[in-house]
């Protein structure tokens, strides 16, 4: 046999011209070839975006070009079914500058590094260089969530199992102090005094008890938690991280139910989803009957609910005007008519004054489903 051949040398596309995958074609045979096609990946990301708000930031040693880059805002997508990505600019009034689109759709290559930008190098609260240009990744769209939140494996950031038990491990290894420490930092988080804080505050609280996460960990919990998707509860979210703690160390007296994800509670399901072997799931809310049959949160199931919703600032309100919330962070929340229901509808907590983490509650009543 005669020697083998050496292995061939594929030189860096100096041309910039077409896709990177047909010059490589032109190199591989003497008669070139088009790319392989891949028929399932394109079935199953042919329509799938990913949608993220973003801003210009300035880093060490790349200012902005303009100091009214820092005002502009900006529409990242990235298409899933090519790894590309483009930008676009929403017009803003009096801003002169005119908006529409900024890059083309094109794959993006990292910076400093082979490879292009993936998916996976996208979430919220990141920075990424993007052709000489910082950009501040501030918000994804509902659809971008719900997409990362049914693939964890992909996006570890939007895995709310592992993202309440890391939260919940590193606050038991800082000893006994470490949920006063939570509490206290949610109540100087809170500058409405409403006892509700919003992502961007309860990322700041958990850094201060010794809990760093990012924003789009954050995200996760807020939307996992809270009601509005926008915001959580702060006494809530304290009942669930030691609720969840006591699971953790294999307590079943004290383990919860679980949380109905933000995909189920915009289809309309009063239940919750199942957490990591902590419960069942309850049956659906009747539609249109003004009752939803949910499961409590921290044990057992609970009768049917009537009115009561949530409102984004995170005031309760009532359909009969019966409502009364005792807020505060020292004690439970005394909920005496009504009860939490989210934006689809589904009534997710109800609690009378001085109910403890087991056991069900009785109904609440109060007026129609609320909306």
């Amino acid at each position: 046999m005669g020697p083998k051949r050496p292995p061939i040398q594929i030189p860096p596309d100096m041309l910039r011209i077409g896709a990177e995958e047909d010059s490589r074609r032109n190199v591989l045979s003497l008669i070139p070839k088009p790319p392989p096609y891949d028929a399932n990946h394109f079935m199953e990301n042919w329509n799938k975006v990913l949608r993220f708000s973003a801003r210009m930031v300035p880093v060490k040693g790349r200012p902005l070009w303009d100091p009214r880059d820092a005002q502009r805002r900006f529409i990242i997508s990235f298409f899933l079914l090519d790894g590309k990505l483009s930008i676009f600019e929403p017009r803003q009034v009096n801003s002169g500058i005119p908006g529409g689109k900024f890059l083309e759709r094109i794959k993006v290559k990292k910076e400093g590094e082979d490879g292009y930008l993936t998916d996976q190098d996208l979430q919220i609260g990141k920075v990424v260089p993007i052709f000489a240009r910082h950009w501040e990744l501030l918000d994804a769209d509902n659809n971008t969530c719900k997409y990362m939140e049914a693939h964890p494996e992909k996006y570890p950031h939007a895995d709310f199992e592992k993202v309440l038990d890391r939260v919940c491990l590193e606050l038991s290894s800082r000893g006994e102090r470490a949920d006063e420490d939570l509490r206290q930092a949610l109540i100087e988080e809170d500058e409405s005094g409403l006892g509700y804080v919003t992502k961007h505050q309860l990322q700041a609280a958990l850094a201060r008890a010794g809990v760093p996460l990012t924003l789009h960990e954050a995200t996760t919990l807020v939307r996992w938690l809270g009601a509005d998707l926008v915001g959580v509860v702060s006494e809530q979210l304290l009942r669930v991280i030691q609720a969840h703690t006591h699971a953790l160390r294999g307590d079943p007296a004290t383990a919860f139910g679980g949380h109905n994800s933000p995909s189920q509670r915009e289809e309309g399901y009063g239940a919750s989803a199942p957490h990591a072997g902590h419960g069942d799931v309850g049956a659906r809310g009747a539609a249109g009957a003004g009752t939803a049959g949910v499961y409590d949160d921290y044990g057992g199931p609970r009768g049917p609910l009537e009115g009561g919703f949530m409102n984004e600032a995170g005031a309760h309100d009532h359909a009969a005007g019966r409502s009364e919330v005792a807020r505060g962070y020292g004690g439970s929340m005394a909920l005496q008519q009504g009860g939490y229901m989210n934006r689809a509808g589904a009534h997710d907590y109800a609690r009378r004054e001085g109910q403890g983490m087991g056991g069900p509650s009785s109904s609440s009543s109060g007026g129609g489903d609320g909306g």
